[in-house]
C-alpha cells in the first residue's frame, strides 16, 4: 500500500499542504477545529509528518562559508563536501553560500559580504584570525548568527559548533611512524593553533619513540618560501625523516625529488591529494595523515542546521587522522575524484 503524503492529508481534509504543516507544529496559529480535522484525516490515512514537511512553512536557512583557499586541491575536496551536504539538505530549505579567499587580509571584506547575506549560520575555515576579523565575527554572533569553526580552532572565538582536526594525535602518529630517526618538521603556519599543537605533540612523542627532532621550518603556507627552506635544509645536511604538518606540501616534495632525495628520506605528509598520491606511488612519501575534509564540512553543516532549526546542541569530537600508506591508498582514491567521476565511475575492463 502506498504511504500517505502530506498532500493526501491536505486533499482529504480540504486544506492546503501549508495548513497541514501548521497543524503539526506546536504553538502555530491555527483554528482548533481545522487542526482537529487535519489530525483526524492524518490518523485515518496513517500519515506521519516528515522533517521536510515540517520545514515547509518555515523560512530558508542560509549557511555562509568563509573558506581560506591555501591549497586548491584541498579546497576542491571541501567544496565537494559542501555540494554533497547541500543536496542532502535541500528538501529542508537549507542553502549554502561559499566565499573563498586566498589572502588572509581579505577575510574582513569577505565577512562584510557575508553579513549582507544575513545568514543564519557562519562556517569559518581559516588557519589564522586577525583581531579585526574576530571582532566582526563576534558582532555577527551578537546579532544571532550561529558560528561553526572547521579544521582550525581559534582561542579568540566561542563557536557554537567546532569540527577540528585532532592535531595532537597527528603529531604523535607522525613521531611513531618516523621512529628512531633524525627528523625535521615543516609547519604550515606557526601562528595557527592547529600546527602549534601538532608540533608540541610531535616533540613530546619524539622522546618516547626515539625521534631526534632537528630544525623546524615555518612555511607560512607559502610555496616559494617552503622551496627555499628545503634548499637551505639540504645545504645544512639531509635528515633521515621529515614531518610535513600542512597539505601545502607540493613544492616541498618537488624540491626533494629534484635533489634526488625523494625516496631516500622517510616523509610523513598531511591530507590526501593528487601530488601526495603520486609521491606515495613513487615511494617518495611513506605515509600521509588524512582527516577527511568532506566529512568535516558536512558534519559542521548538519550540526549548524540542527542547532538553528531545532535548537539541538551538537556533541562533537575532533576528526581523528587516518594513516594512508601504499598498501591501503586505493581505498581513499574516491576523495580525489570529481563529482562527475563519482557519479559516472569508469566501468571495469572486460577480458
Amino acid at each position: 500500500m502506498k504511504k500517505a503524503t502530506i498532500y493526501d492529508v491536505a486533499q482529504a481534509a480540504g486544506y492546503s499542504a501549508m495548513t497541514v504543516t501548521r497543524a503539526f507544529q506546536e504553538g502555530s496559529v491555527i483554528n482548533p477545529k481545522t487542526r482537529e480535522r487535519i489530525l483526524y484525516e492524518a490518523e485515518r490515512l496513517g500519515f506521519t509528518p516528515s522533517r521536510a514537511a515540517s520545514r515547509l512553512s518555515k523560512p530558508e536557512i542560509l549557511i555562509s562559508v568563509a573558506l581560506f583557499d591555501a591549497v586548491p586541491e584541498l579546497t576542491a575536496q571541501q567544496l565537494t563536501g559542501f555540494r554533497e551536504i547541500e543536496d542532502e539538505l535541500q528538501n529542508l530549505k537549507v542553502r549554502i553560500s561559499c566565499h573563498a579567499f586566498s589572502k588572509r587580509e581579505e577575510l574582513p571584506g569577505v565577512l562584510d559580504a557575508i553579513g549582507e547575506e544575513k545568514p543564519g549560520g557562519l562556517i569559518l575555515m581559516s588557519d589564522t584570525l586577525t583581531d579585526e576579523a574576530a571582532r566582526r565575527i563576534k558582532q555577527m554572533q551578537a546579532q544571532g548568527v550561529r558560528l561553526a569553526v572547521v579544521a582550525c580552532p581559534h582561542p579568540a572565538l566561542t563557536p557554537d559548533v567546532c569540527v577540528v582536526v585532532d592535531a595532537i594525535t597527528s603529531g604523535r602518529i607522525a613521531a611513531q611512524l618516523l621512529g628512531n630517526l633524525d627528523a625535521c618538521v615543516f609547519l604550515g603556519n606557526a601562528q595557527a593553533e592547529l600546527h602549534r599543537k601538532a608540533l608540541e605533540s610531535f616533540r613530546e612523542a619524539s622522546a618516547h619513540y626515539g625521534t631526534r627532532l632537528g630544525k623546524v621550518y615555518d612555511t607560512k603556507e607559502d610555496p616559494e618560501l617552503s622551496g627555499r627552506q628545503v634548499r637551505s635544509m639540504l645545504a645544512e645536511g639531509v635528515p633521515a625523516g621529515i614531518y610535513i604538518s600542512t597539505a601545502n606540501s607540493c613544492r616541498i616534495l618537488a624540491e626533494l625529488r629534484a635533489s634526488g632525495l625523494g625516496n631516500r628520506v622517510r616523509i610523513i605528509c598531511t591530507d590526501f591529494l593528487l601530488h601526495i598520491q603520486s609521491a606515495i606511488r613513487r615511494d617518495e612519501v611513506y605515509a600521509t595523515l588524512f582527516s577527511d575534509p568532506p566529512y568535516q564540512v558536512k558534519t559542521a553543516c548538519r550540526s549548524l542546521f540542527r542547532l538553528i532549526a531545532d535548537g539541538e546542541q551538537p556533541f562533537l569530537t575532533p576528526t581523528r587522522p587516518q594513516i594512508v600508506l601504499s598498501s591501503n591508498m586505493d581505498a581513499y582514491s574516491c576523495y580525489l575524484m570529481s563529482p562527475e567521476q563519482k557519479n559516472n565511475p569508469t566501468p571495469p575492463k572486460q577480458n
